[in-house]
């Protein structure tokens, strides 16, 4: 199985076990349906996520960790077996394991309710992870605990008022798979003018195209994007060089 883990920055000050162990859980949150009523192997080259997850650790965030791993698995009906292997083995997950997606970031959720209050309320955050959500409804670019989809071009966004916060490289694909079906959301982005994708917002003469209702600019400040995973190598905790924009967008429907 292939998951993506989640850590809050408490978290990465804790021990590789912890991470480890914590990983197990959100993995199998995150494949429950698959696992359900399953034997699942572990393998590991930690030593002491074997012995944590057969007898139990001192440390007591830990130990509570390893518990609640095992009553996911009871409340899954599954059974979960762990099996030490060398590293030399295990050089894959390893690699894997040390991965930080550089795209997990957020707004300032102060800075999201109040375009919430006025274009909300917003349905579903379409470009989250588990820790990064605005909304409990959420898609992810990786399996999450409790993420409707992984992979949001994948399904329909009708019917649904959606948050829009992609990597500023798919904003041409967010634009192109709301045109198809008439789709509406606050899409958040950089304001790039230099940008490719900056000429399918405006007209020639510089106006919004007119699929854009409704426009808001915010100047950065110390805070304004956090963090997930990983900094990003362009919403970093530092204050940006450029304004923010919200765009109101709303595509009319087509029928075929």
């Amino acid at each position: 199985m292939v998951g993506f883990a989640v850590q809050s920055s408490a978290d990465c000050k804790k021990s590789s076990t912890f991470h480890e162990v914590k990983a197990i859980r959100l993995v199998l949150e995150s494949y429950s349906e698959e696992v359900r009523g399953k034997e699942v192997l572990h393998q590991t080259d930690n030593k002491n996520v074997e012995v944590v997850l057969s007898v139990g650790s001192h440390n007591k965030e830990l130990h509570q960790e390893a518990v609640a791993v095992y009553k996911l698995c009871r409340e899954l009906n599954m059974h979960l077996s762990v099996e030490w292997v060398s590293r030399d083995y295990n050089m894959e997950a390893d690699q894997l394991s040390r991965f930080n997606d550089p795209n997990d970031y957020t707004l300032d959720p102060a800075c999201f309710r109040y375009i919430d209050q006025l274009w909300g309320p917003h349905t579903v955050d379409r470009f989250a992870s588990l820790q990064t959500r605005q909304l409990e409804r959420f898609c992810s670019r990786y399996h999450n605990p409790r993420c409707e989809a992984v992979d949001a071009f994948l399904i329909s966004w009708l019917k649904e008022n959606t948050w829009i916060f992609p990597p500023p490289y798919l904003i041409p694909c967010v634009l192109k798979h709301m045109s198809a079906e008439g789709e509406i959301g606050t899409l958040l982005l950089p304001r790039w003018p230099s940008a490719v994708w900056w000429l399918l917002l405006v007209n020639t003469d510089g106006s919004w195209e007119a699929f854009i209702m409704s426009s808001m600019t915010f100047q950065p400040y110390q805070g304004i994007f956090l963090a997930g995973s990983a900094a990003s190598n362009v919403f970093t905790s530092d204050i940006p060089s450029f304004p923010i924009l919200a765009l109101r967008i709303c595509f009319p429907w087509l029928s075929t």
